[in-house]
């Protein structure tokens, strides 16, 4: 999967030959991702230490970045 955030606001998210079209805005200590298929969801990173970080959200739904 491959997740690109725009600063106006808007962003893509890739899976393979998918495309998806969100929003996205920051909200206390999480990222709030909107235009999804269960709503909006919001999730909370913390640093890994290799760079990379860590998501997770309500939804108990996990996301890891990296570069």
């Amino acid at each position: 999967m491959t997740l690109t955030l725009n600063p106006d606001g808007t962003g893509q998210m890739r899976f393979g030959l998918l495309r998806r079209s969100l929003t996205w805005r920051e909200s206390d200590d999480a990222i709030c991702l909107g235009g999804l298929p269960d709503g909006e969801q919001c999730i909370a990173f913390s640093p890994t230490g290799d760079g990379g970080f860590s998501g997770s959200g309500a939804s108990g739904r996990e996301m890891l970045l990296r570069r």
